[in-house]
């Protein structure tokens, strides 16, 4: 695993979180480990620079199951 990550795919990531991806898919489209998009949530939620969601770490999976 590679628990690095540069400042631009943390922005990135931040954007897919507040759009409503879900873990899932945000480890899909950045092509890594859950557990590696696990700990950027939580970096980035001490940060501030995300928010809790309704859903959590599922916003939007069903509508996600739906596209593939």
């Amino acid at each position: 695993m590679d628990f690095i990550w540069d400042d631009a795919d943390l922005s990135d990531f931040a954007e897919l979180w507040r759009g409503g991806m879900s873990l899932v898919g945000i480890a899909g489209h950045f092509r890594r480990d859950i557990d590696e998009c696990a700990l950027a949530v939580m970096h980035l939620a001490r940060e501030n620079r995300i928010k809790r969601r309704r859903n959590g770490i599922f916003e939007n999976e069903e509508a996600e199951d739906c596209e593939n």
